[in-house]
């Protein structure tokens, strides 16, 4: 079965602002410690500067996003989060590429575009926060929904 054109992924494009939501939250920036950002799930969410975007004219799209110049990066933390042993980070030095798929209802999941341990963001609950981390198989992947905002 050939995958339906995401409307989504084929407006988006370079330096477009995206936010992300998973149902009633959204994807946020926080600090971990006085000076290590990580993504977590909040009521109010970030905007997301596309810095590289290539879509496949079908359902999924490889994407790197920064904000305040940072990038999503999946570069270790200097101190690990306990209990978040992949965390989705910002990192000015390190920016990673991530793959959005859609599944055919404008429904995104989040994988990164290399694939130890395994490829899918899920969220972690830890101590009163929700952490956005990779490495967790297709069965486990979180479904989101993207806006352009900008």
């Amino acid at each position: 079965m050939t995958p339906v054109k995401s409307q989504i992924l084929s407006t988006i494009n370079v330096n477009a602002m995206l936010t992300f939501a998973l149902g009633n939250e959204y994807i946020a920036t926080t600090l971990v410690d006085v000076q290590t950002p990580v993504l977590c799930l909040s009521s109010k969410g970030s905007e997301f500067t596309v810095i590289a975007y290539e879509f496949n004219g079908s359902n999924q799209a490889k994407i790197r996003l920064g904000i305040a110049g940072n990038a999503w990066s999946t570069a270790a933390l200097p101190a690990p989060i306990p209990g978040v042993q992949y965390p989705i980070t910002l990192s000015e030095q390190l920016p990673s590429d991530f793959i959005l798929t859609d599944d055919g209802g404008g429904n995104i999941s989040i994988q990164t575009a290399f694939s130890p341990p395994a490829p899918f963001v899920q969220t972690i609950r830890v101590s009163g926060r929700t952490f956005l981390a990779y490495g967790f198989p297709a069965a486990l992947l979180c479904i989101f929904n993207i806006e352009v905002v900008g």
